[in-house]
């Protein structure tokens, strides 16, 4: 019962149940996880963090709790702890030995007990099965939330997104801040090219579950290709992945801040980028445009940018990394280069009548002139328009 309260979020019916089960056993994890889980939401992260620890002290093997336990972490400024959670996070929930609960299983057909057996079917790949049992679910119960949207996930699987997006918006009606309801409700209208209304579910599952990383991944994405690009930037900046898969975030941190003018915040995000992974090519690019172009970076950089640039185009002479070459050569002052370059460059975008003929001629002009490039990329350009990354409609059901 605590965990369904948790789930429709009555915070405080929550605790009462996971503390009765404390009380009668001190040690039982999956009650001191629910604890802690309360804890969080309610922003206490001190409680947050003494549950979730005893829970795992409980349970070792519960490495699942070492995302909330990260998070809790780095609400509080403890950021090496932050990390080392986050980075061992799993996917094996607390153990709750039941055998009333077990013998139930078995003898009950229920909305849950079809809600189970849909999410088997969803891992095992058979998604027709899954949602068959999800709408037996739905109809066991109506008003059961989570096989709403379990049946929406499923009807998504499917490619029938009109019928989904009734049963996302079913689930929204019964409990408006049900994160995964707005998650996937969102990915519905960014299929459909609605970045406002998806920016607006995403936002809305954040406020709910700041944890959530998918739905923070897309806002920012959303964000970014509506051109709001100082509150796309603060997104990037705030999701919490482990690895290397941060150096992609903070590169399109860096790439957001670029688009808006703020070339010192744009260096600084794409310097760390480098820093967690070496050898980026798309980093290295964006780093040789951005210290040829800023007005306010060092010599040194210049220099580093002609490196990068040279680097680049020795392992692929296309255009792209052509461009970036002409610009480090007049980030140094190496006019001539620059002009050779650039002037090649813009005779190939008249001969195909390219869309971006106008921004290179003013390069190349800039170049004559002897004046440095006027812009890391062309306002607008498709760079700055990421594709969606991360759980979409057609992921397996689930959060």
């Amino acid at each position: 019962r605590g965990q369904v309260r948790l789930a429709q979020q009555k915070l405080e019916g929550a605790e009462d149940d996971f503390e009765a089960v404390r009380v009668a056993q001190p040690a039982n994890a999956a009650a001191l996880a629910g604890l802690g889980q309360v804890a969080l939401r309610a922003r206490r992260f001190e409680d947050g963090i003494r549950f979730l620890e005893a829970a795992l002290r409980a349970d070792p093997r519960a490495d699942r709790l070492r995302y909330p336990l990260g998070i809790a972490y780095r609400e509080t400024g403890q950021d090496a702890q932050a990390r080392a959670n986050l980075d061992a996070y799993g996917k094996t929930e607390p153990l709750v030995a039941d055998p009333l609960l077990a013998d139930m299983a078995r003898m009950t057909r229920s909305s849950q007990f079809y809600l189970e057996q849909g999410y088997a079917a969803s891992r095992a790949g058979r998604v027709d099965a899954a949602v068959e049992s999800f709408r037996k679910a739905v109809k066991f119960n109506p008003a059961d939330v989570a096989a709403l949207v379990s049946l929406g996930q499923g009807l998504s699987l499917l490619g029938q997104d009109t019928e989904a997006m009734a049963y996302f918006e079913r689930a929204l009606a019964l409990d408006p801040d049900h994160p995964v309801a707005h998650y996937r409700r969102g990915t519905l209208y960014e299929g459909e090219g609605d970045d406002r209304a998806a920016t607006t579910d995403y936002q809305a599952a954040l406020k709910v579950d700041p944890g959530y990383t998918q739905a923070r991944v897309r806002l920012a994405d959303a964000l970014m290709r509506l051109g709001r690009y100082p509150e796309a930037a603060d997104a990037y900046g705030r999701v919490e992945v482990a690895g290397e898969q941060r150096a992609l975030f903070k590169y399109r941190e860096g790439l957001a801040y670029l688009a808006d003018g703020r070339c010192g915040e744009a260096i600084t995000a794409l310097e760390s980028a480098r820093a967690i992974k070496k050898d980026s090519g798309e980093v290295f690019q964006a780093l040789a445009r951005a210290y040829s172009s800023c007005p306010e970076v060092i010599q040194e950089q210049r220099r580093e940018s002609v490196e990068l640039a040279t680097t680049l185009f020795q392992a692929r002479p296309d255009e792209a990394h052509a461009e970036t070459l002409a610009m480090a050569y007049a980030g140094v002052g190496d006019w001539q280069r620059a002009v050779d370059i650039q002037t090649r460059l813009v005779e190939q975008y008249r001969l195909r009548s390219d869309p971006l003929l106008e921004w290179h001629t003013a390069q190349l002009q800039a170049f004559l002139e002897k004046r440095p490039a006027n812009s890391a990329w062309p306002s607008g350009h498709r760079i700055y328009r990421p594709e969606p990354i991360g759980a979409g409609p057609r992921q397996p059901v689930g959060r």
